[in-house]
C-alpha cells in the first residue's frame, strides 16, 4: 500500500479557521451571545423558582394538620442551590451565580408586600421568613464557596 502524502498533512494538523481562537479571548471562553442568552436564561429561572417557591410554601405532606416538608422550602435550598450552580457552569463567573438571585428578588419583594386590600402571598410568619432567609442563604452560599474561572473575582487566581 503506496501512500503519495500529498494533501494529508496539512489537512490532519492545521485546524480549520473557525477553531483559531481570536486574538485577546481564548479559545474555550463562550461568546456574547452565548453568554447574553446564559443570563437571561439565568434570570427567567430565578423568576420562576420564586413563583414556584412562594405559591407552593403552604403546600407539602402533612402530619394531621402539620406541615412536614413544605415544597416551597424545598425549592428554596435545592432549587436556588442548583440554580446558582447552573449560572458558575455557564457564565464561569459570579455574577452567574448571583443573576437567578436578581429574578428571584424581583418576584419576591411585590409578594412579601401587600396590596391596599391587605393581601399579601408570603405573610409574616416563620415559614415566610424561613424562606426569605434559605431563599437569599442558599444563593449566597454558592456565590461564596465556588470559585470562578472567568471574570474579575477569578483575576487573582491566573
Amino acid at each position: 500500500m503506496a501512500v503519495s502524502g500529498r494533501g494529508t498533512a496539512s489537512s490532519a494538523v492545521d485546524p480549520p479557521p473557525s477553531a483559531v481562537a481570536k486574538p485577546g479571548r481564548q479559545a474555550d471562553e463562550p461568546g456574547p451571545t452565548f453568554l447574553a442568552a446564559s443570563y437571561l436564561v439565568l434570570f427567567t429561572l430565578g423568576f420562576t423558582l420564586a413563583l414556584l417557591g412562594a405559591f407552593f410554601l403552604a403546600a407539602g405532606p402533612r402530619v394531621g394538620t402539620t406541615l412536614v416538608l413544605p415544597i416551597g422550602l424545598a425549592i428554596a435550598v435545592v432549587g436556588h442551590l442548583a440554580a446558582g450552580w447552573l449560572g458558575l457552569q455557564l457564565t464561569g463567573t459570579r455574577a452567574g451565580t448571583l443573576t437567578p438571585l436578581l429574578g428571584w428578588v424581583v418576584v419576591i419583594i411585590p409578594l412579601s408586600s401587600g396590596t391596599s386590600q391587605g393581601d399579601v402571598v408570603l405573610p409574616n410568619s416563620l415559614l415566610a421568613v424561613a424562606f426569605l432567609l434559605f431563599g437569599l442563604g442558599s444563593y449566597g452560599l454558592v456565590a461564596v464557596l465556588t470559585r470562578p474561572w472567568r471574570g474579575r473575582s477569578a483575576r487573582g487566581l491566573r
